[in-house]
């Protein structure tokens, strides 16, 4: 038997198992059953608070922030949840925080973590940089605050 053919045959049957392996992969990816596929989104925020809750992470520090966050395409501001991770480096600096700054911020919308208004929780150790959030909050207690993950890396003080 010629070993160059069956070379050749031996080749394609793995670059064809590969290939379906790959395509398996990749096409269970994008299948929006398993996985919704949002894309992140550039953001103007300014933070109202720093929840003392936790967002369940495995890695790194993170913030959990009430926010405002407004953009290009809809009108109005939005009170939403953002949570920060990261590995290295450090949070937002508490005075920017307190003189109100605003944020340009990459988000990428998280509905895992979403949270009922009334569920969201600011204990005595939280940081409340606007005094009307604990207001805003309780107005929307049977609504849901929708959750957001920040890239930390993108973030941006605006001027």
């Amino acid at each position: 038997m010629d070993t160059h053919k069956t070379d050749r045959r031996w080749q394609r049957t793995v670059s064809g198992v590969v290939v379906s392996l790959l395509c398996s992969t990749a096409c269970s990816a994008i299948n929006p059953v398993y996985d919704l596929a949002l894309k992140p989104q550039t953001v103007t925020v300014k933070i109202l608070a720093i929840s003392t809750s936790i967002h369940q992470a495995f890695a790194g520090r993170q913030e959990v922030y009430l926010a405002n966050i407004s953009n290009r395409h809809e009108e109005g501001d939005q009170i939403v949840r953002l949570v920060d991770t990261y590995s290295l480096g450090n949070p937002i600096r508490r005075v920017l925080l307190a003189d109100r700054r605003s944020f340009r911020m990459k988000v990428t919308r998280d509905p895992g973590c979403d949270l009922k208004g009334s569920l969201v929780y600011l204990g005595k150790n939280a940081d409340i940089f606007d005094t009307n959030v604990s207001n805003a909050v309780a107005a929307r207690s049977d609504e849901t605050i929708p959750c957001y993950t920040v890239d930390h890396v993108a973030t941006r003080l605006l001027k």
